[in-house]
């Protein structure tokens, strides 16, 4: 990836940072959306160098991917959410709100995987299966990059 692309996803953890007060700023769903807008850009570019599309191959693939980002967004909006839940209450983080929040984020991340193995086999009768594993492979990696930043930001429950 390059270094513009990794700065953008650096900023994740800025965005997600906690205060000492453990509530997140006023400002911070105008952050998110602009964060959003920039991430989705370089995502794009990403995606783009590292597909290899040809011939009708890019007709096919762009509406797709879309498509898929546009399911992958509402996943990611409602892991926003649970994480502003989180810190709405932290550091006093009570056994069933963690409770709670740890089995919404298993729920989040089994919408996740399911919406990829849907989307593969989308793209995989749309082009082919290499260029459908191709995608998921540089989805994954961004959305590692972009989980690990954020995991790197919120403080464990106390």
């Amino acid at each position: 990836m390059k270094r513009s692309t990794v700065s953008a996803f650096v900023l994740v953890a800025a965005i997600f940072a906690f205060p000492t007060d453990g509530q997140a700023p006023a400002n911070f769903d105008a952050e998110v959306e602009l964060l959003r807008i920039d991430l989705r850009g370089e995502r794009s570019n990403v995606v783009l160098k590292n597909m290899s599309l040809s011939g009708t191959e890019p007709n096919a693939f762009w509406p797709l991917y879309e498509e898929y980002q546009g399911e992958a967004q509402k996943i990611w909006d409602e892991r926003i959410e649970l994480i502003k839940d989180y810190a709405s209450v932290y550091p006093d983080v009570s056994e069933a709100q963690a409770d709670n929040m740890i089995t919404k984020s298993f729920d989040l991340d089994q919408k996740m995987d399911k919406l990829r193995k849907t989307y593969y086999g989308k793209f995989k009768a749309a082009l082919s299966a290499k260029t459908a594993a191709r995608f998921m492979q540089i989805d994954r990696r961004i959305n590692n990059v972009m989980e690990l930043q954020i995991a790197n930001s919120i403080p464990l429950a106390k």
